[in-house]
């Protein structure tokens, strides 16, 4: 007995091709560079209080943070047109004024430090 399938023809059906159109939201790209630069800057900017690793971090920290605080000024006003990317923007901004304030008050403090003890180790 032999256990073979039968051979049908096969039929040909003409192939159907559909074209598709992907359509993409928008964008707000300054909005997402302000949320990454944030990330960066206050990675580095948490360690600038650290006395001497804070010395060399503190110029990657601060002018991260300034460009974190730009990008997310222009996310906030480009996300009131594309109605979109406002989150990513104010956590971009409030990321690099954190950083752009640990900056200042680190580097304010070693300096009145740094008076204060040449102040004091003076004797006459």
């Amino acid at each position: 007995m032999s256990n073979s399938q039968p051979n049908y023809p096969q039929q040909h059906y003409p192939q159907q091709v559909v074209f598709q159109q992907v359509v993409r939201g928008p964008s707000n790209g300054a909005a997402t560079a302000g949320l990454v630069l944030g990330i960066i800057a206050l990675f580095f900017g948490i360690s600038v209080p650290i006395p001497l690793w804070g010395l060399i971090v503190i110029f990657f920290a601060f002018p991260l943070g300034i460009l974190a605080a730009i990008f997310g000024h222009v996310g906030l006003r480009a996300s009131s047109t594309l109605s979109v990317g406002r989150g990513n923007a104010v956590a971009g901004l409030v990321m690099g004024y954190v950083t752009i304030a640990i900056c200042v008050l680190t580097t304010t403090f070693w300096v009145v430090a740094l008076v204060g003890s040449a102040a004091g180790s003076s004797t006459t």
